[in-house]
């Protein structure tokens, strides 16, 4: 028998994008909280060593992706503990860090030139989430005791030690109930999770507790020591996202305190109005503590877009700044500030040209939010009128009443497995029940398709102890371990069942590779409406059943399957790697998962036409249905429904209307006699630069009452009607070409006409927009004259656009020269007779 002392090592490479930071480090100490063996973790690069049973001490370590680490292991079991170890490591580490969320930063820092004008200070920062927003500075107080605690000693240190762990045993019973709340996001879980790892962490508990008994201090102020001890830590780790676990740090002391004290420094934070928030640092707790009704903006000193604080304001759309310095000394509680995260300023004078700035904002905002508003309660229709119906992807019943707010036309599918995560029972019958009934309530009639617990690949539960797999995506997950979990499994069945009495609820069946399995799941569904009626438990006899199409070989025998089911649903993430024989999440084969490689193309419309010959409807789920680039291509297949995360509903459905699916259908035919992914590419590239083609100007491009004050302000308004009409993407990239034309010399031609001009990237099709102004501005003509009409024109920065920019100007400016044409413009009377007329004169027609 080997003895204790010796110790297994195993060594390996970091292979996290963003490094060893809480929520992976949380994850690795629930994998050695199971075994007695002291476990350690060495990271070669700076020789530095963790201790696995603490998430702070494992994050101090400071690892990062690309890092070697050495993982010791030695005890009783230590056998055990280093196999599963080395399992976990090869199987599921890399799988624990998510891919960073995108966010809004603009690049280098552009002060737009009519704030500019406005000559007043501002604050800059990082926009890390889109949009502004106006209110009155709240700021958040950092973690501090309360005045008559802070300072004092005690007599009996065991006691304040026992207060101590008390604390920390309630605080995670708090964590716990929280974390299988229905009504707490996924990410709200994640943060939660890494949060309950850090309250009972053993290096944090110790510490505080060898400063209590070693130097008599209160509980309170011992837990400060040790915040201020592992910040330091932390402070030094050469990872920003590992820098940024302080406030997860800070956020779990608050709350520690606050069980020990009451109502502490950084309690709940009520605001009472239009509020825009303030902090050095934010944590989750607070923030989530906020009322997001009169939450407008965050600002902080510190954080980055990678924040828990960040990716919870990007979920409810809060507009954020984050290093905004000497913004919390600079700034008065009350002080009415702007915040705009698309430039990334905060402006806290406010005069009368900051209100017209921030006017042109809002109705920049206000006119694309009414655009995409208008199609909440639409269904997609394509030019040539076909629909598309556009549901959602939820995980849980919460999201169901927001996705129908953003246009969800019902449910494409309900991810179940939440269900079972982080638990170490598998969820009752009642579980079930409560969360698909809401559901069906919330859609209000509306479908909503719940697919069946997908448990194993990369999806691994603890309550259903599967087997470690050499190969898992390949191996013993979704409906191929119904059988081994019946129970499990119709305990889900019966709750959808009842629950199918109080919406429209339909059932998906994932991972199916073969008739049997569906033969199976058919049979088990039928038994269970038997013993629900036997029970006169009221159900919808008649509730749909289909599969999910991740594996190849479901794709060839759509016949066979409609026999028993009326819908199928492509699941495009894992048919995609499963199809292409590729890892997505491996770096060296990930560049070969392609979407739009002609052959995938070729699977995917033989589906969809497969399943239309026999009368089954076709869905789509998965990275390729939200990506608003692959729409012409699926609108060419026919398909019946996308199935996609909530945020990308509306743009969807609003997109739909700018295609005719004919056209569509001939650039498919072309894509699908590609040779390469490069050449679909090229082929979508040219069709959507065709399709996007509008009339270079059209009423909504003429607005004959601007209200302009100064140039700046024409330049920007003409780029906010372009974005609002929807031929510009990204206004702010559009005002710095016209900025740059306008360094070389000015548009001002004379006559009291100017015609501001860029040939851009960022513009989707040649336009001209036509203002007339209420009042002359000054533009440095070169008549010197002030001018009242403004012609705003784009023309793509394409290989097509050739010469077709001078064109257009030398046109206009030969009319301008004519003065009954400059009379004409001048005194028509409505924008239509403007467009009419410039169609005749510049020969656009």
């Amino acid at each position: 028998m080997v003895p204790h002392s010796e110790c297994l090592e195993y060594k390996f490479t970091c292979p996290l994008p963003n490094g060893l930071h809480a929520r992976p480090a949380n994850l690795l100490e629930q994998v050695v909280s199971e075994f007695r063996s002291t476990i350690s973790l060495l990271n070669l690069s700076n020789n530095k060593v963790a201790n696995t049973r603490s998430v702070l001490s494992m994050v101090g370590a400071d690892i990062k992706e690309g890092d070697e680490c050495i993982i010791k292991v030695s005890g009783e079991d230590k056998e055990t503990a280093y196999k599963e170890l080395v399992r976990f490591i090869k199987n599921e580490l890399s799988g624990c860090d998510d891919a960073l969320p995108e966010t809004a930063v603009v690049g280098d820092l552009y002060i737009p030139p009519v704030l500019a004008a406005a000559d007043v200070s501002f604050y800059t920062g990082m926009p890390v989430v889109a949009g502004f927003g106006r209110g009155k500075v709240v700021h958040v107080e950092a973690l501090k005791l309360p005045a008559n605690i802070a300072g004092s000693t005690v007599d009996d240190p065991d006691t304040e030690i026992a207060l101590l762990k008390d604390a920390v045993t309630r605080l995670q019973a708090e964590i716990s109930v929280k974390l299988k709340s229905p009504a707490v996001s996924a990410m709200e879980k994640e943060i939660l999770g890494a949060q309950y790892s850090i309250a009972a962490d053993e290096e944090l508990v110790k510490f505080a507790c060898d400063r209590i008994s070693g130097s008599a201090v209160n509980a309170g102020t011992a837990l400060l020591n040790a915040f201020e001890h592992f910040s330091a830590i932390l402070r030094d780790a050469c990872s920003e996202l590992i820098r940024e676990r302080i406030v997860d740090l800070q956020d779990v002391c608050s709350q520690l305190l606050k069980m020990l004290y009451g109502s502490c420094g950084s309690d709940k934070i009520v605001l009472d109005g239009p509020s825009v928030c303030v902090a050095e640092n934010l944590t989750p707790s607070q923030f989530i503590s906020m009322d997001k009704t009169h939450l407008k903006a965050l600002a902080t000193v510190n954080g980055s877009s990678t924040s828990h604080v960040v990716i919870l304001a990007r979920s409810y759309g809060i507009p954020t700044l984050v290093g905004v310095k000497d913004a919390c000394v600079g700034l008065s509680s009350g002080q009415e500030v702007f915040v705009d995260a698309n430039y990334g300023l905060l402006v806290y004078e406010i005069n009368e040209k900051v209100e017209r700035f921030f006017a042109l904002e809002d109705r920049m905002q206000s006119c694309h939010e009414e655009h995409l508003s208008a199609y909440v309660d639409k269904t997609a229709s394509s030019a040539d009128g076909f629909t598309l119906k556009v549901v959602a992807n939820i995980a849980l019943a919460a999201e169901v009443e927001a996705a129908m707010a953003r246009g969800a036309e019902g449910v494409g599918l309900f991810r179940t497995e939440m269900l079972f995560m982080d638990r170490s029972d598998v969820p009752s019958e009642e579980e079930h029940f409560a969360e698909y009934k809401a559901a069906a309530e919330a859609a209000d009639g509306k479908p909503v398709t719940i697919r069946t617990f997908d448990i194993g690949g990369d999806k691994e539960v603890a309550c259903l102890d599967l087997v470690s797999e050499e190969n898992p995506f390949l191996g013993y997950r979704g409906v191929r371990i119904y059988q081994e979990y019946e129970t499990v499994f119709k305990s889900q069945v019966r709750a959808i069942l009842r629950a199918s009495a109080f919406g429209k609820l339909k059932i998906m069946i994932p991972m199916v590779t073969c008739v049997d399995e569906v033969i199976y799941v058919k049979g088990v569904l039928d038994s269970v409406m038997e013993e629900l009626s036997a029970e006169s438990v009221t159900f919808d006899a008649d509730i749909e059943l289909g599969v999910n199409i991740e594996v190849p070989s479901a794709a060839f025998i759509i016949p066979q399957l409609a026999e028993y089911v009326s819908f199928v649903s492509l699941g495009t993430n894992d048919l995609t790697q499963y199809f292409l024989a590729v890892d997505r999440g491996n770096k060296q084969v990930s560049s070969l998962y392609q979407n739009r490689h002609p052959g995938f193309l070729w699977l995917v419309n033989n589906i969809v036409e497969q399943a239309h010959s026999c009368s089954l409807k076709v869905s789509m789920c998965g990275e390729m249905a939200g990506q608003l680039e692959n729409l012409p291509l699926l609108l060419a297949t026919g398909i019946d429904e996308l199935s996609v995360a909530a945020p990308a509903i509306l743009p969807i459905k609003a997109a739909v209307g700018e295609y005719e699916t004919s056209l569509c259908r001939d650039m498919l035919d072309k894509a699908l006699k590609a040779k390469t992914v490069k050449h679909v590419n090229d082929i979508l590239s040219e069709f959507s630069t065709q399709n996007s083609e509008k009339p270079v100007i059209q009423v909504s491009l003429v607005d004959l009452d601007a209200d302009c004050i100064n140039k700046p302000e024409v330049i920007k308004y003409v780029c906010n009607v372009l974005f609002c009409d929807r031929r510009a993407a990204n206004a702010i990239d559009l005002e710095k070409d016209f900025w740059r034309r306008e360094a070389v010399y000015s548009t001002g031609l004379g006559h009291g006409i100017a015609v501001p001009h860029c040939k851009t990237s960022f513009i989707k099709c040649n336009s001209i927009c036509v203002l007339r102004l209420k009042q002359p501005v000054e533009w440095e003509s070169l008549d010197g004259e002030p001018v009242d009409m403004i012609f705003g024109m784009t023309i793509k920065d394409v290989e097509q656009a050739g010469n077709a920019h001078m064109r257009i100007f030398s046109k206009l400016a030969r009319n301008i020269m004519h003065e009954e044409f400059r009379d004409t413009i001048r005194n028509l009377g409505s924008e239509q007779a403007i467009v009419e007329y410039l169609f005749e004169k510049l020969e656009l027609a």
